[in-house]
């Protein structure tokens, strides 16, 4: 089963823009992912691998799921 996943991110966006919601995202259909726990990617990133496709997180990204599975399937 694909599930879709959103990662946003506001590192790169500046603060006062963030202020006005400007948020960077990115979404994956993906029928495997392993990451980092969420504590993990708030406090130091890590790496997300989606279908074995291996993206950067940034500390702070938030990831949730869009549509199917769970978070980690």
């Amino acid at each position: 089963m694909m599930t879709v996943y959103k990662i946003t991110r506001t590192a790169d966006i500046p603060e006062s823009m963030q202020g006005l919601g400007l948020v960077q995202a990115v979404r994956f259909e993906a029928e495997t992912c392993s990451m980092p726990l969420p504590s993990e990617i708030e406090e130091k990133g890590g790496t997300a691998y989606f279908n074995g496709f291996a993206f950067e997180l940034k500390p702070g990204d938030k990831v949730e799921i869009v549509h199917g599975g769970k978070l980690g399937d």
